[in-house]
């Protein structure tokens, strides 16, 4: 009857409002939890080690943040926005595995250039270790947004979060050197990869009938980066604004 649908109607209009409120309370949540828990990792640092050391670490936080803010080209708002079937989700995962791969490349030159002893070149790997984890997770998000599942998305920036805090501070406690702290900071975004992220991902496609894997070529991944190149021009130009004050 019209009343019947007409509370059908009223019902899902209600049950989507309060599924955007939730994913918009997630997502605000972890990310809120994130940002404190990195703030707490430089706190750490800072009352642990000299200021010295503690700069060297934010000083390749700022060279590696915009090399792997131009290889990442916002894949995840393409993955989030996409709404053809041209690409599958195994094709934008590709794309982030070769633009990862090209900026860990990019990252270990500059470096081997920059570096001044064998531990700065080991800080630079760690570093450039946690940078690829989280990007890879990234793309994760990517798809649980897509699906509406920032609850998933929230949690794996919070365990990232509080385990990058949690190891930095054991970390230091045991072994106060930065080498140590770094090693720590590249092992909770290793973990939350290893243990959240690639398994909530599997599971999500799995429901959705779409495989990981694509037989082929590469050539859809590399279309994906062509297309999205734009995007990440335009992001790179304001990580380096942001990071430029951190060079000098």
């Amino acid at each position: 009857s019209a009343c019947t649908r007409s509370g059908s109607r009223a019902w899902t209009r209600i049950s989507w409002a309060s599924s955007v409120r939730a994913n918009i309370s997630w997502a605000f949540a972890g990310n809120s939890v994130y940002a404190g828990c990195q703030w707490m990792v430089f706190v750490l640092l800072v009352r642990s080690l000299d200021l010295g050391r503690a700069g060297q670490f934010a000083y390749w936080i700022a060279v590696t943040g915009p090399i792997f803010v131009l290889a990442n080209v916002r894949l995840r708002n393409l993955v989030v926005t996409a709404e053809d079937s041209t690409f599958d989700f195994s094709d934008y995962l590709n794309a982030r595995l070769l633009t990862t791969a090209v900026a860990i490349g990019a990252v270990m030159l500059i470096g081997t250039w920059l570096s001044t002893d064998r531990h700065a070149l080991a800080i630079v790997a760690l570093v450039t270790t946690a940078r690829a984890c989280d990007a890879i997770s990234e793309i994760c998000h990517g798809l649980f947004q897509r699906e509406l599942d920032m609850r998933t998305a929230g949690l794996g920036l919070m365990i990232n979060g509080i385990l990058s805090a949690a190891l930095v501070g054991a970390g230091l406690w045991m072994w106060p050197s930065l080498p140590g702290a770094v090693a720590m900071y590249a092992a909770a975004s290793m973990v939350t990869l290893i243990g959240w992220d690639l398994p909530h991902m599997r599971k999500t496609l799995k429901i959705r009938g779409a495989s990981i894997i694509r037989s082929g070529s590469l050539r859809p991944a590399v279309n994906v980066i062509w297309r999205a190149m734009p995007l990440g021009l335009c992001a790179v130009v304001g990580s380096v604004q942001i990071n430029l004050p951190r060079y000098t």
